[in-house]
């Protein structure tokens, strides 16, 4: 269960990458909320009936939230050092060039 969870939490960072790349208003960003919850709760059933026989336990519950809690802690901010922060370099190196004189002829 514990690997439902840190899927959870990479499918909560993937669906917030979508909704930054589209610059979500609030349909999308409601749309996207709607198609994370169905994608936990297929997440979390799957796991159930391969695990645990698809019996309901607290315990399965708890191990979830562990793994989404581990994610958090551990994957993200590793994810975000190796991604994003390269990503926002490249995104401010693309602006300068765009913003010099002979790339907004070439634009035009």
């Amino acid at each position: 269960m514990m690997y439902a969870g840190l899927a959870i939490g990479a499918w909560y960072d993937v669906l917030g990458f979508v909704r930054r790349v589209l610059e979500a208003g609030k349909p999308l960003t409601a749309a996207l909320d709607g198609v994370f919850a169905l994608g936990v709760a297929v997440m979390l059933v799957t796991a159930m009936l391969l695990v645990n026989g698809g019996e309901m336990r607290m315990f399965c519950l708890l191990g979830a939230g562990c793994g989404v809690v581990i994610y958090w802690f551990t994957v993200r901010p590793l994810l975000r050092l190796i991604v994003v922060r390269p990503d926002r370099w490249a995104l401010r190196q693309a602006r300068r060039l765009v913003q010099t004189g002979w790339m907004k002829k070439v634009l035009k």
